[in-house]
């Protein structure tokens, strides 16, 4: 994986290509916005066509549970899974120090059955009680063991299983607008450049992944996981202080029967350092 420097020296090397009017102003201002805020990510892809084996990353099918797990419930019905994710396949794609480097996290979340084309209904902030996130925190695959659809989960919201491949990459912040407000020299040739330019270099608004800034389909997510955590807790706490403090644990666009949603999962660095991950919190963005 290359690191930050030669990350902004590739940007550089295509920003010198394009014809601006004002460039050496600008790139020193641009380049001085980016890199205070490109922080390392990791992309998500499925991979369909790849052999899933017991403990391996996937998102979809049915999850590999250690014995004493138990597929969770909510109110007496099964919820969905959405993904399981080794970490020992993520450990050698992200230069922090934030997750494990061994164990596998299990995602789940409760929807009603879908009420039309469009699919369910859902809170865009869930209860706690209405999703888990479980954690096996062992290597031996041996034990695990793979789950059956419940029969009581609804044939809509048994999905197909995807092998998961991951894709280590440095994130620029997503508002060029915040840069564009306060940049003088931009003559209209170069403000359009500037735009399209980052726009070029920026992730997709659907795109799944861990760590990084999650794209936002509405508000800033670590605000919604701030809010999320607060009804929970019932705390009065330093808003701003307290979205530093998110982690994104696992983004990933919601399953078409559930929602054109994006699905957000957080976790404070102290939990998530203590590998406390029923403290994860689960909320939702759509259009």
């Amino acid at each position: 994986m290359i690191n930050k420097k030669e990350h902004l020296n590739i940007l550089k090397n295509k920003f010198d290509k394009i014809k601006w009017e004002n460039p050496n102003t600008i790139k020193k201002s641009y380049f001085d916005f980016i890199e205070s805020e490109t922080i390392p990510a990791i992309k998500i892809e499925g991979v369909v066509s790849k052999k899933i084996t017991l403990g391996m990353s996937k998102i979809g099918g049915t999850p590999h549970l250690a014995p004493n797990m138990k597929w969770p419930e909510y109110e007496g019905a099964p919820m969905v899974f959405f993904a399981q994710l080794n970490f020992s396949e993520i450990a050698s794609n992200h230069v922090q120090d934030y997750l494990p480097k061994s164990g596998i996290l299990y995602f789940f979340a409760h929807y009603e059955e879908p009420i039309n084309e469009y699919g369910a209904e859902f809170e865009f902030i869930e209860p706690k009680e209405k999703y888990q996130v479980l954690f096996y925190d062992g290597d031996d695959m041996a034990q695990l063991k793979n789950v059956p659809f419940p029969k009581t989960l609804p044939l809509g919201y048994q999905f197909k299983e995807s092998a998961i491949s991951f894709e280590p990459f440095f994130e620029v912040p997503n508002d060029i607008y915040s840069y564009t407000e306060f940049e003088e020299n931009l003559s209209n040739n170069d403000y359009n450049h500037i735009i399209e330019f980052h726009e070029a270099i920026s992730k997709d608004s659907d795109a799944s992944q861990i760590l990084g800034v999650p794209p936002a389909i509405q508000d800033d997510v670590a605000y919604d996981w701030v809010y999320a955590y607060m009804e929970e807790e019932e705390c009065d706490v330093d808003e701003d202080e307290l979205a530093e403090e998110f982690v994104n644990i696992l983004s990933m666009p919601i399953f078409s029967n559930i929602g054109d949603a994006q699905g957000y999962f957080g976790i404070r660095k102290d939990d998530l350092a203590d590998k406390n991950f029923e403290a994860c919190v689960f909320v939702m963005q759509g259009t």
